[in-house]
């Protein structure tokens, strides 16, 4: 391959008060997920619990690579105590395949990220999915 893997993924991060939120935006497959490991990595890494939300909405491609990765997501979050929350459109690739797995009930799941970010700012267990 000639592209960066970094120009193939972009990871954007943002702090929204006491929730990290990151948006995965382009390819998630095994060329590109060493790339994401590390940038989640970096945001895992700080003490105490976390509540973090993945935004899947913008790939347009995601291959099995971006399950495993999700999977050690969600138990490095559970570790640490923390609270995971992806974000998948209903009608969006990524979350076509994290159903056709058997996946999404696995995770919590919003469609939005204002969604995401409500259920995290709230109060309160684990809701589920929607």
């Amino acid at each position: 391959m000639t592209s960066d893997p970094e120009t193939v993924l972009e990871v954007q991060s943002r702090c929204l008060g006491a929730i990290r939120a990151l948006r995965l935006v382009g390819e998630l497959d095994a060329y590109t997920a060493p790339a994401a490991q590390r940038k989640l990595d970096e945001v895992i890494s700080g003490g105490g619990a976390l509540r973090l939300i993945v935004d899947r909405t913008p790939l347009t491609f995601m291959a099995t690579m971006g399950i495993t990765l999700m999977m050690n997501l969600r138990a490095q979050v559970a570790g640490r105590e923390g609270r995971l929350v992806l974000v998948l459109a209903f009608h969006g690739f990524p979350r076509r395949l994290f159903e056709v797995t058997g996946l999404v009930h696995r995770f919590e799941v919003r469609e939005t990220i204002e969604e995401a970010v409500a259920v995290l700012r709230r109060e309160g267990p684990d809701d589920g999915t929607r």
